[in-house]
C-alpha cells in the first residue's frame, strides 16, 4: 500500500513501537474459550493419511468454492484447507487469521468440520481459534473444511474509504482479505496482530489457492480480475489455480477493460480499466491506462533484472475505486483517484503509485514479513523501488 502525500489523515493517538530489530512478534491474546464456543463435542481422532511430508513443501492448500450474488453483493464460501504442520511442534489448536471479521455485519461464521465433524471453535475479532480433537503431529496434514458467508460492505468515504479493497459501488466488486488464511507460527504462538485504525497488521505466509467463483444475477458483460492460471473464464464460472500467494484477491465489474502487454520473460501484464481512465487532458483525449500500463511493464522489467523473475505468468493491475494503491500476490489495485489527477509526463501519482503497487510482487509477495512490526521489508523497499525506477 502506499499513501499518497496529500491525503487527509485522521486525528489519532499515536501508539510507539519498539525497534524492530528488538520486537518481539506480537502472538494472539490467551484465546481459552471465556466465550461460548459453536460446537462442544466428544474429541474424536485425527486420521493422520501422510505424516511424510518435508519441509519443502508449502504448508496450507486452499479449495475455494464461493457463490458470489453480484445484485445483493453476498458471498457463500466453501473452504477447504489442508494444513501441513511444520512448525516442528505436536499442535493441540489451530489459528486462522479472518480479516473480514473486522467490522460488524460483515462476517457470519458458517461451521468448521473435520470429516464431516463439527469441532470447537471460537471467533473472536480477527481471530478464529479452532479446537483439534486430538493432537496434530509435525510433518503431519489435515483437512478442515469451512462455511461462512460474507457481506460485502459498501465503499466507504474519507479515509477509511482506503479498505475499498474488501467493497463495492455501482461500478466494482472487490474481495480483498476476504478468505480465511492459517496463521503463521512461531516461537511457539500464532501470529495474528491486533486490528489496526491506520496501516497494515497482516502476516500471511505463501499458500497454493483454487478458487471457483459462481456468479449470479450480474451483466453478461462481467469481467472477473484475478490471479493464477485460469481454467474458466465466463458464462456465470470462473476458477484459477495460483501456487505460491499470500492471499488470493478478486476484483469484477461490468465495466472493465482489458488491455495487456508481455515482459520480456514472458510474463502478461493485464490492467484492468473503468471507462473513465479516457479523459480530455487540455483539450486531448489521452488513455490513462495506456500510461499506466506502459510504466507498469518498464518497471515490472528493471525489477525482475534487479530483483529476480517474477514466479507467476500474470499480474493483473486493477483501477480500484477507493483512495490511493493496494498490494495484493499477482493482483494490484490503483486509485481512480490517481487516473484522474494525470496531467500527463512522469512526475505524478499515476506513475508513482503504479510503479510502488509493482514493486511488492517483490517486497510483499515474494519477500515475506511482519507487516505491523518490521513494515521496512515491505513499504519502505518497494518506496526504495521507486527512486530505483526513476
Amino acid at each position: 500500500m502506499a499513501l499518497a502525500n496529500d491525503a487527509t489523515l485522521p486525528s489519532v493517538r499515536i501508539v510507539a513501537f519498539v525497534p524492530t530489530a528488538n520486537a518481539d512478534l506480537q502472538a494472539t491474546r490467551d484465546l481459552q474459550p471465556v466465550l461460548t464456543p459453536t460446537v462442544t463435542q466428544t474429541p474424536l481422532p485425527v486420521p493422520t493419511a501422510d505424516c511424510n511430508h518435508t519441509d519443502e513443501a508449502i504448508a496450507t492448500r486452499h479449495h475455494v468454492v464461493a457463490n458470489v450474488d453480484y445484485a445483493t453483493k453476498e458471498v457463500n464460501v466453501a473452504q477447504t484447507i489442508t494444513y501441513i504442520n511444520h512448525t516442528g511442534e505436536v499442535l493441540n489448536d489451530i489459528v486462522l487469521a479472518v480479516e473480514p471479521n473486522s467490522a460488524p455485519d460483515q462476517f457470519q461464521m458458517g461451521t468448521v468440520m473435520l470429516n464431516n465433524v463439527p469441532l470447537t471453535t471460537m471467533l473472536e475479532s480477527n481471530r478464529l481459534w479452532i479446537v483439534l480433537p486430538t493432537p496434530l503431529e509435525p510433518n503431519c496434514e489435515i483437512s478442515l473444511n469451512i462455511t461462512f458467508r460474507l457481506i460485502v460492505p459498501q465503499i466507504g468515504e474519507g479515509l477509511m474509504a482506503y479498505k475499498g479493497y474488501l467493497g463495492y459501488n455501482e461500478r466494482q466488486l472487490n474481495l480483498g482479505y476476504w478468505l480465511p488464511t492459517v496463521a503463521p507460527r512461531q516461537e511457539g504462538a500464532w501470529i495474528v496482530h491486533d486490528l489496526s485504525a491506520i496501516g497494515e497488521q497482516v502476516v500471511f505466509e505463501q499458500a497454493e489457492w483454487d478458487v471457483t467463483l459462481n456468479v449470479a444475477n450480474a451483466s453478461g458483460d462481467l469481467v472477473v480480475a484475478m490471479p493464477g492460471d485460469i481454467l474458466k473464464e465466463g458464462a456465470g464460472q470462473w476458477q484459477s489455480v495460483f501456487k505460491g500467494g499470500r492471499d488470493f484477491t478478486v476484483s469484477m465489474s461490468p465495466n472493465f477493460r482489458v488491455l495487456k502487454q508481455t515482459a520480456a520473460s514472458g510474463a502478461t501484464l493485464e490492467l484492468y480499466a473503468l471507462p473513465d481512465a479516457v479523459r480530455s487532458i487540455e483539450g486531448v483525449v489521452v488513455d490513462t491506462a495506456d500510461h499506466a500500463l506502459d510504466e507498469a511493464l518498464k518497471a515490472f522489467q528493471q525489477f525482475e533484472a534487479l530483483y529476480g523473475i517474477y514466479p507467476h505468468k500474470r499480474l493483473a493491475i486493477v483501477q480500484g475505486d477507493f483512495p490511493d494503491g493496494m498490494e495484493f500476490s499477482g493482483l494490484v489495485f490503483v486509485s481512480t483517484n490517481w487516473f484522474y489527477s494525470f496531467k500527463g509526463g512522469y512526475d505524478n501519482y499515476l506513475t508513482i503509485i503504479t510503479v510502488h503497487e509493482v514493486a511488492h510482487q517483490w517486497w510483499y509477495a515474494q519477500v515475506g514479513n511482519d507487516a505491523a512490526l518490521v513494515p521496512w521489508l515491505d513499504e519502505a523497499l518497494a518506496t526504495y523501488s521507486e527512486y530505483v525506477y526513476y
